[in-house]
């Protein structure tokens, strides 16, 4: 086993924590966003291009204004540093 297989599992779950953040935009999915690309993180750091584009998805999106004056990015942003 190594990285690239645990990242099978990762990469789906920060797309989808990032996709449950965006819908809801409570501090709570904002939490699980940061966990899980906290735990993406720590599988390969590569993983920051990914994180990267959630980021630019986010700010493309027409509704950007709504899920940015949320907590769920910034909560999400917090968590991960923290884990």
């Amino acid at each position: 086993y190594n990285p690239d297989l645990l990242q099978l599992v990762t990469l789906p779950l920060v797309v989808l924590a990032y996709l449950n953040a965006f819908e809801k935009r409570s501090s709570q999915s904002g939490i699980w966003l940061g966990l899980a690309g906290a735990l993406a993180l720590m599988t390969k750091y590569w993983v920051l291009t990914m994180i990267g584009a959630i980021g630019l998805a986010a700010l493309i999106h027409p509704e950007r204004t709504r899920f940015l004056l949320s907590p769920a990015p910034w909560i999400a942003i917090a968590t991960m540093f923290v884990a």
